[in-house]
């Protein structure tokens, strides 16, 4: 590994801790501002929800993909998850939708090249 790899690391570790230190003061926030948070899940049914979340992951492995489809891909499949009553993968869901919110907004987005570009 050299320096630069060293260096680019350390500033993605602080990216990342200011990151989730503002994912944490929202939190608290959205807790003291609505008590009662949400009552249930979806109004969806499980099968529009698996529905959904299939339409959208396979919309993600086309080459187009944008993060509309990627965000959307992540929601889905978290309601579906949490409606379920499995916990655990919607934890696991709700990682995936906070990676998609820090990379978008960190400098992941690929740019289409134009015809002719190189």
């Amino acid at each position: 590994m050299t320096m630069f790899d060293i260096l680019k690391r350390e500033k993605e570790v602080e990216q990342q801790q200011a990151f989730f230190e503002l994912c944490n003061e929202h939190i608290e926030h959205a807790r003291s501002k609505h008590p009662k948070f949400a009552f249930g899940v979806s109004a969806e049914t499980m099968e529009t929800l698996r529905t959904l979340a299939e339409l959208y992951r396979k919309e993600c492995a086309r080459p187009w993909a944008d993060v509309q489809m990627v965000i959307l891909s992540e929601i889905y499949e978290f309601l579906e998850a949490l409606k379920s009553g499995d916990r655990q993968r919607a934890l696991e869901e709700g990682a995936d939708i906070v990676a998609v919110v820090y990379r978008a907004t960190h400098g992941d987005i690929v740019t289409p090249k134009k015809e002719g570009d190189a």
